[in-house]
Order: structure tokens, then C-alpha cells, then sequence
């Protein structure tokens, strides 16, 4: 969704990239900009005024999209696995790609070029995140580990190692990074710092999704035991109970 909320991306394994009218449920264009190869994952944002969307595929690259024109602006190209997740800096001018190859690549939206790689993980990206800052990158992998990174200098400032599996996913706020295991724990850190500030087994499955409040104090998690669990961070820090457990679902959220 466009911060707005008015207009949609989806990524599909069809190979097809849409956009959506969310208040009319129209489909406003659909087009197979990774060659016919799965799309899989996508993020909008309107930098400078444009409505600018973003998609990462299994051809190992990721477009930028106009969106209201509806036709791909640049295809960044350079990764050697699957673009497994893609994001936009807050000011949307830069890109940042994560990919099956192990790296993160950070670009110019606008003209298509990379600016950095961001190398170091021994495994599969699957997460990649800026900060509100936009010169922050945070990025999880299947190593067990996440970083996060300097875009100035492209060095790893910090580097999280909580146990308990492979990342499936992560989430940067105000900072704090949230990451979710597979083996069903949940960790936050200092993103100033690096500190651990909370860890929990949470899920019975593995925590396969999170989210964090726009201030960095609350935080979402969902497993594969069906359910979805919210973290007050703030109590954390000071160790109070654990969190809230949201009604169980049928299947993993």
C-alpha cells in the first residue's frame, strides 16, 4: 500500500505485477516485468512527488515501476539469486534489494545503479530493511544472524547472533530491531548500540513474520502455531512479563 492507502502493489507468482484502485477494488494495470519469472515481493512509496513502486523476482532482478503511468521505469540488475525481498528508503530515493546470493544491494531508484553491496552474511537474505534515518540498512539471513549497515560507508556497524535458527524475518524501528526465528524465539536489540534488550521462545512453531509500531515500543509477531503474539518492548527493557497472546488461529499466520 502507498502510505495514502489509496493504491495497491501485489507481487505474484504468476509472474504478473499488479496495481490496484484499494477504494473501487480495480485493477488499474498488470504487467510480467521479471520476464515471466515469479515476482516475489513488492513495496510502494512516492518520492518526490511520484508514485513509485518496487518488485523483486526470481530472474535475480528487481524493477522500479511508475505506477501511475504503469510501465517499468529501470531494471536493477546485478544480483546472482533470487530477489527474495526488496525495500525503499523513507525518502524513497534509494532502493535496497535482498537476495538468495547472500548479499544486500543498495540503488538509485530513480536511474537503476547500485551503490553498494553489502556482503558478510554465510547465508540466504531474507529480510532488508531501512531505518527512518534512510541511512541505515538493517538485514536478516538464513546464517542465523542480522546486521546492520552504514550506507555512507557501507560497513557493518553492528551484527546480532540470538541463536535459535535461521531469521525468517525482521523488523527496524525506532531503535529497535525485532527479529523472528525459526525456532520460534523473538529478540530485540539496540539498533544504537546493538545491545540485546529482550529475548523469548514466543511460538510453540517457528516465528515466521514481524512488525514494529512506528515508535519502536510495540511489536508483532505470528508463527507457525497459529498464533500472532504482541511485544511491549518498552516492558521488556525493564523485564516485565511476557506479552499478550492473540486468539489462535487454524494455520500459521
Amino acid at each position: 500500500l502507498d502510505a495514502a492507502g489509496r493504491t495497491a502493489l501485489t507481487a505474484g507468482a504468476d509472474g504478473r505485477v499488479r496495481a490496484y484502485d484499494v477504494e473501487a477494488g480495480r485493477c488499474l494495470w498488470s504487467a510480467a516485468g521479471h520476464g515471466g519469472a515469479g515476482v516475489r515481493c513488492a513495496v510502494l512509496g512516492a518520492p518526490d512527488g511520484r508514485l513509485l513502486g518496487l518488485t523483486g523476482g526470481e530472474d535475480f532482478n528487481a524493477v522500479a515501476w511508475d505506477v501511475r503511468a504503469g510501465r517499468a521505469a529501470a531494471v536493477l540488475a546485478g544480483h546472482s539469486g533470487w530477489v527474495v525481498d526488496v525495500a525503499l528508503a523513507p525518502a524513497g530515493r534509494r532502493a535496497a534489494t535482498a537476495s538468495a546470493d547472500g548479499t544486500a544491494r543498495i540503488w538509485c531508484s530513480r536511474t537503476g545503479s547500485c551503490e553498494r553491496v553489502l556482503a558478510g552474511h554465510g547465508g540466504r537474505l531474507s529480510r532488508v530493511a531501512f531505518g527512518a534515518d534512510g541511512a541505515t540498512v538493517l538485514t536478516a539471513s538464513d546464517d542465523g544472524t542480522a546486521a546492520l549497515w552504514c550506507l555512507h560507508s557501507g560497513a557493518r556497524t553492528h551484527a546480532f547472533a540470538p541463536g535459535g535458527g535461521w531469521i525468517a524475518d525482521a523488523a527496524l524501528g525506532a531503535g529497535v530491531a525485532l527479529l523472528a526465528l525459526s525456532s520460534g524465539g523473538v529478540a530485540a536489540f539496540d539498533a544504537a548500540t546493538g545491545a540485546p534488550l529482550a529475548a523469548s521462545p514466543g511460538h510453540a512453531g517457528a516465528a515466521l513474520c514481524a512488525a514494529l509500531t512506528a515508535r519502536g515500543r510495540f511489536g508483532v509477531t505470528g508463527g507457525a502455531d497459529g498464533t500472532a503474539r504482541v511485544w511491549d518492548l518498552s516492558a521488556a527493557r525493564c523485564g516485565h512479563p511476557p506479552p499478550a497472546r492473540a486468539p489462535r488461529h487454524a494455520g500459521r499466520v
